[in-house]
C-alpha cells in the first residue's frame, strides 16, 4: 500500500470498528423498507395438486420432456420463510459454539464479517439478519471485530475488503459471510479464493449442494461450512433412475439445449440447476427453473400453461414490470434495498390482477415524456434507477416514484400522465 491508501484504509477501518452504529442504522432502514424480514403473510406455497396437473399435461410429449418433467419438477422443494429462518438460526448457533471453542484454545481469535460484493445482494441481506439476530439474543462476546462497509461493495481499484484484510495480516482473525443457498458454487468460490490463503474462512449458508460444497472447500484449506440441508441438482434426481449416466457429452449438451427452448429459458444445466424455490426468492436460470416456477411455462409440446405456486400472478408480457421480475409477481427478492434500485417498498403497491392488468397499459407511456406538476419526465422500460423517475400502480392511480438523491428518500404522487 501506498501512504495514501494507508491513510484511507485507517478511516475505513475506523468506520468498520464503529460498525455497531452502522449496523444498526441498516437495520433500522431495512425494517422502514420492509426488507429485513418478509412479512408473516406473504406466503407462496408449491400447489402439489396443481403440480401434479402440470406434470400431467406433459403426457403427449416425447420421452426426454416427459422424463424430465416426471423426475425433476415433480420433486420441486418449497421452502417458506419461516422454514428458512429457521435453518438460519441454526447455522449460526452451530457457528456461534464453534467459536466459542475456538476462543477456549485461541484467546487471541476474532472474526470479521463480509458482507458480500454488492449492496443489492442475499449475501448483504443476510449479513445483516447475522448481527440483528445477534444484538437480539446479547451475544456481545461473540461480536464480530469489524464488518465491510458499504464503500466495500464498490470494489475500488485502490482499495476493496480483501486488499484490506489481507494486508491486516493476522493469523488470528477469522472470514465469515453469508448467503441463503449456493447451487453451483461458483460466486462464493470466486469471492473467497481473493483471501489469504492463511486465513480461516467461515461461510454460514443453509442450503447448498454437495457440488457446492465440493467447489467451495477447495478454496482454502482452512475452511468451514455451517449449513442446514443438501439440495439435489437436477441432475442428481436423473442420476436417481440411472438416466442421466447412461448419456453421453453430447447427449447431455442436446438435453439440455432442448429444454431450453422447450421451456423459453436461456439455458438450463442440469449439473447446476435445482427444483428448488423460497418465498423469498425464485433463483434465476442459472440456477433453478425461474420461467415454470414463476411464469408457469409448459414444453411448447403442452397445450397448457399455469403457475403451480399458490399466490402467484403470472403477466402475459416480461420485464414490462420493474424489468427484473422475470414475468412473474411472487417469491420476489424482497431483500433488495428500494434506495439502491431494488425492491424495497414498491412491491407492496403491486398487489392485484387489476393493478397487473393496468400498468400493463402503461407501456405507451415508455420512451415518452410526461408532465407532472409542470415538471417533465421521461419513462424508461428498464430497471428501476434511483435517479430516474418510475410509475407504479395502486387501486386504478398512477403514481410517480421519484427519488429525491440528495435526501435519500423516496416519494409518491398521484398523477395524471399526458403526452407530450
Amino acid at each position: 500500500m501506498n501512504s495514501m491508501d494507508f491513510e484511507y484504509s485507517k478511516e475505513i477501518m475506523n468506520e468498520r470498528g464503529n460498525w455497531m452504529k452502522m449496523m444498526t442504522e441498516e437495520i433500522q432502514k431495512r425494517k422502514d423498507e420492509g426488507t429485513l424480514l418478509l412479512d408473516v403473510n406473504e406466503k407462496y406455497p408449491l400447489n402439489k395438486t396443481r403440480l401434479q396437473e402440470w406434470v400431467k399435461s406433459h403426457d403427449g410429449c416425447d420421452e426426454e420432456i416427459r422424463i424430465f418433467v416426471e423426475n425433476v419438477i415433480a420433486h420441486t422443494k418449497y421452502i417458506s420463510h419461516q422454514s428458512f429462518i429457521k435453518a438460519f438460526q441454526e447455522c449460526i448457533e452451530n457457528f456461534i459454539y464453534e467459536f466459542i471453542k475456538i476462543k477456549k484454545d485461541n484467546p487471541n481469535a476474532y472474526w470479521v464479517l463480509y458482507r458480500g460484493w454488492s449492496q443489492n445482494k442475499s449475501n448483504n441481506w443476510l449479513a445483516t439478519l447475522l448481527i440483528y439476530f445477534l444484538i437480539n439474543i446479547d451475544a456481545k462476546d461473540y461480536y464480530p471485530l469489524f464488518v465491510s462497509t458499504k464503500d466495500d461493495f464498490n470494489f475500488l481499484p485502490s482499495f476493496s475488503f480483501t486488499d484490506f484484510v489481507n494486508d491486516f495480516n493476522d493469523p488470528n482473525a477469522y472470514i465469515v459471510c453469508c448467503d441463503d443457498a449456493s447451487y453451483s458454487g461458483q460466486q462464493l468460490s470466486s469471492a473467497l479464493m481473493h483471501f489469504n490463503q492463511k486465513y480461516n474462512l467461515m461461510v454460514i449458508i443453509p442450503f447448498i449442494t454437495q457440488q457446492a460444497m465440493k467447489k467451495i472447500t477447495d478454496t482454502s484449506d482452512n475452511i468451514t461450512i455451517f449449513f442446514h440441508e443438501y439440495l439435489k441438482t437436477a441432475k442428481e434426481y436423473l442420476e436417481d433412475i440411472n438416466y442421466y449416466q447412461n448419456l453421453s457429452i453430447g447427449d447431455i449438451y442436446s438435453l439440455e439445449s432442448k429444454l431450453a427452448k422447450e421451456f423459453k429459458t436461456d439455458s438450463v444445466v442440469l449439473a447446476n440447476t435445482v427444483p428448488v424455490y423460497f418465498d423469498h426468492k425464485i433463483a434465476d436460470y442459472v440456477s433453478s427453473f425461474p420461467t415454470i416456477y414463476g411464469s408457469g411455462e409448459s414444453a411448447n409440446c403442452s397445450d397448457q400453461t399455469f403457475t403451480f405456486i399458490d399466490n402467484c400472478i403470472p403477466l402475459k408480457k416480461r420485464n414490462v414490470m420493474m424489468g427484473t421480475l422475470k414475468g412473474h409477481s411472487c417469491a420476489e427478492p424482497f431483500y433488495k434495498s428500494s434506495l439502491s434500485g431494488g425492491f424495497g417498498n414498491q412491491r407492496k403497491y403491486m398487489d392485484s390482477d387489476d393493478d397487473i392488468r393496468l400498468f400493463m397499459i402503461l407501456e405507451k407511456y415508455f420512451n415518452k415524456q410526461i408532465v407532472y406538476k409542470g415538471h417533465r419526465y421521461k419513462l424508461y422500460r428498464r430497471e428501476w434507477s434511483p435517479y430516474e423517475p418510475y410509475i407504479i400502480v395502486k387501486n386504478r392511480k398512477l403514481y410517480l416514484l421519484k427519488m429525491k438523491p440528495e435526501k435519500y428518500k423516496v416519494v409518491f404522487g398521484e398523477m395524471n400522465p399526458k403526452e407530450k
